[in-house]
């Protein structure tokens, strides 16, 4: 997937993969959402049908994109200055955020299951918060939309470089080797 910059909005633009279930931490997000207040900003909401079901507030703020074909993905990650993952699950190794990485859009993750792993050592690291914590995850989409375009595109280039790294097939085989033979 070739990296791209966010495109300029007049308003910053999160995504959301996680639909309306629980252990996802949908009711920590929509908090973090109400928390925001005037705020300008957009959601792009995957398996979310409709916006009905969201406090009246957030209407106008919230997307939902329905179940998205998979191809489909790298252009709404485009379009977005961060992934929202404010999962209350103990994910060993979460795939949207890897992916998010790969991908360079900037994960703001709860430290949850294996998140702190996989961002160790990457900008990543600075935008995780406490599973739960709806007044952190609103602080850290607040020092992303404070962010400029120029520091958006670094902060993309040192992910995808970071996830290469740390995905790499023939390091993870040479880490098995040395746990397993010793």
């Amino acid at each position: 997937w070739p990296l791209k910059p966010p495109a300029p909005r007049d308003e910053p633009a999160f995504l959301y993969l996680g639909g309306t279930s629980y252990v996802k931490g949908f009711s920590v997000l929509t908090r973090a959402l109400e928390l925001l207040g005037d705020r300008r900003y957009r959601v792009y909401m995957t398996r979310v049908s409709d916006t009905g079901g969201l406090p009246h507030v957030l209407r106008d703020r919230v997307v939902a994109v329905g179940v998205l074909p998979y191809g489909e993905l790298p252009t709404l990650h485009s379009r977005v200055r961060a992934l929202l993952f404010p999962s209350i699950w103990e994910e060993p190794l979460p795939y949207a955020v890897v992916e998010s990485l790969l991908m360079g859009t900037l994960p703001i993750a709860s430290r949850v299951g294996g998140v702190p792993e996989a961002v160790e050592g990457s900008p990543a690291q600075g935008y995780l918060f406490e599973p739960g914590d709806a007044r952190e995850l609103a602080g850290k989409m607040e020092e992303v939309m404070a962010l400029e375009r120029e520091d958006l595109i670094e902060i993309g280039h040192r992910l995808r470089e970071h996830a290469l790294r740390r995905f790499d097939g023939n390091a993870i085989k040479e880490s098995l080797t040395k746990v397993f033979l010793g």
